[in-house]
């Protein structure tokens, strides 16, 4: 999904922060009901502040365990990842197996920078799947229905939940993340101390 998104003057703050970061912020992925930055459990009813004006969407491409090419797209900018057709990698006969079958070395993801609400570290929520891309987008709107009533540019703080549903699929439950927002915020200006990197 590339929908082009309307960044609100107030947000920029955080928008900008999240590109400073880019290139060592930690990543956050939820599997099989739980949530993990690395191997390290990120327990659920976790705060952060989320970006969701700075939500980016890529294509990555694995081999043997590494990432070896990346095509990066940044929504609010209205970039768009290049189609799958164009991407190399194209004969499934060369692609590596991934639990007994083949898999494309090409996987999408969405990715959602978050801020701690503790000392202001950046961590960005990734997902490749329907449910955890779902999550994302869902907060997307939220923010842009929000901003679109005339309410002041105002981020989200999020609560980590995940929530269990039927799935026909399997014909059983799955776990599916949840970011509930549990409070909009106003950005305003850098606090005075050149230590704090939120200004709430």
């Amino acid at each position: 999904m590339a929908t082009a998104l309307t960044i609100q003057n107030g947000s920029n703050y955080l928008a900008k922060k999240a590109q400073e970061n880019a290139p060592s912020a930690r990543f956050m992925k939820y599997k099989q009901g739980k949530y993990f930055i690395g191997n390290d459990e990120v327990p659920s009813g976790s705060r952060f502040i989320a970006a969701p004006q700075s939500v980016f969407e890529e294509y990555l491409c694995w081999e043997d365990g590494e990432i070896v090419d990346r095509h990066t797209a940044h929504v609010a900018k209205g970039e768009e990842l290049p189609p799958r057709e164009s991407l190399d990698r194209q004969d499934p006969e060369q692609w590596d197996v991934h639990l007994g079958e083949k898999s494309d070395p090409w996987v999408k993801t969405t990715n959602l920078p978050l801020f701690s609400l503790e000392d202001g570290d950046e961590v960005v929520l990734t997902s490749s799947t329907k449910g955890g891309t779902g999550a994302i987008w869902k907060l997307v709107n939220q923010q842009q229905n929000r901003a679109g009533i005339g309410k002041p540019a105002v981020v989200p703080v999020i609560e980590l939940q995940t929530v269990q549903r039927h799935n026909r699929k399997i014909n059983g439950p799955v776990n599916y993340p949840v970011l509930k927002p549990t409070g909009w915020r106003g950005e305003e200006s850098p606090a005075e101390d050149p230590q704090d990197d939120i200004p709430f």
